[in-house]
């Protein structure tokens, strides 16, 4: 089995509590699905821990002693939410267009927004 794979049955395994029988259940494609998600949802999670973390970081500067600048948690913490494969997509594809003026017919965008 590739290095990759069982990796991603292990991670699964791990933090869905399922069995290898379980998990041997599914279609590859639903696999992926499920591990994707997996990977999402942590990002989503890791993202919020660091806005805290950062808002918690300008309470602290910004306490009641004589500061010569206030500061936000966004001077802390520049990152961007994560995003799922399809958003990242659709974006690329936005912002290549724009900066190479390139010009789509509307069927493909149609078909990249389902």
């Amino acid at each position: 089995m590739d290095d990759r794979l069982v990796k991603a049955v292990v991670y699964a395994a791990r933090k869905l509590h399922w069995n290898r029988k379980e998990i041997g259940a599914l279609t590859p494609a639903q696999f992926s699905e499920i591990v994707e998600e997996l990977y999402y949802q942590e990002a989503v999670e890791r993202y919020e821990l660091l806005q805290i973390f950062a808002t918690l970081l300008s309470v602290i500067h910004n306490a009641p002693i004589s500061k010569p600048k206030i500061m936000k948690s966004q001077d802390f913490f520049k990152l961007e939410p994560p995003m799922r494969k399809s958003e990242m997509l659709k974006k690329n594809i936005a912002e290549n267009q724009v900066k190479k003026d390139i010009q789509l017919p509307k069927y493909k965008l149609a078909k990249l927004e389902e």
